[in-house]
């Protein structure tokens, strides 16, 4: 977290503005001014006291929606990539639980994690491209452990050329072990979690509730109306011209 945001006039600063105010407990608050509309005379304008808006890390939280530039890059990123590593996530909220599912199905597929996560289903029908390892594939390897641990020791055989070296555990015909693995019983022999993926409604910012009708947009990366919503913001996204599917 090296950089934070005013939520209200969207400033940005550096963590040493509010340190103190961490190191208090207490809510850091934008201290910026501005000239208001207004004028103090003889063509000047009157200063405006503090902002006074909340200020948070530059990261995205639960409930909040991805900056839109997230959708863009993916959607321009999208046949360029070689492979996708997952790590350290339960792949259980979405837009991002849909990435692995949303780039070409031909690329190689990397987990690292402390247990292992099965892929929520691809609600799109219509997607492109088709999976050569079937529908319900999700990971071509699963490399179970502490994240940092896991990538400092592929990082050292690599750098060595000792890919044979790796001080690991093998538990099934994919998944390696390393420190700090997480088998859950419960889960089943391979210890998989099964995620319940949460949805939110790009128009009122609600959570969609799992069981609940979720309008997805074919078109777009991430844009998803509840059924309430659907109705009236169908027509003014994109003027209508994309298509949903009901999921």
């Amino acid at each position: 977290m090296r950089r934070f945001k005013c939520m209200k006039c969207g400033r940005k600063t550096d963590p040493e503005e509010i340190h103190h105010d961490i190191l208090a407990g207490s809510v850091p608050l934008c201290r910026s001014s501005g000239a208001s509309a207004g004028s103090g005379g003889a063509g000047r304008k009157r200063r405006r006291g503090p902002c006074e808006g909340v200020i948070k890390p530059c990261i995205t939280f639960f409930g909040e929606k991805l900056d839109n530039r997230v959708a863009k890059a993916l959607e321009s990123d999208k046949k360029k990539a070689d492979a996708v590593i997952v790590i350290g996530t339960s792949l259980s909220v979405a837009p991002m639980s849909s990435v692995v599912r949303f780039l070409p199905p031909n690329i190689p597929r990397i987990l690292i994690n402390r247990n292992t996560i099965v892929l929520p289903t691809s609600k799109d029908k219509n997607k492109e491209g088709i999976d050569f390892r079937g529908d319900n594939y999700d990971f071509d390897v699963r490399l179970l452990g502490f994240c940092d641990d896991v990538v400092n020791v592929l990082t050292e055989g690599l750098e060595k050329g000792d890919a044979d070296g790796f001080d690991t555990t093998m538990m099934t015909d994919r998944s390696f072990v390393f420190s700090g693995a997480v088998i859950d019983e419960e889960a089943g022999s391979e210890g998989v979690l099964q995620c319940t993926e949460t949805v939110q409604c790009d128009n009122c910012a609600q959570i969609i509730e799992n069981g609940r009708v979720v309008m997805k947009c074919t078109n777009c990366f991430d844009f998803d109306l509840c059924e309430n919503c659907y109705t009236e913001q169908s027509k003014n996204h994109y003027q209508g011209c994309h298509k949903f599917i009901k999921c």
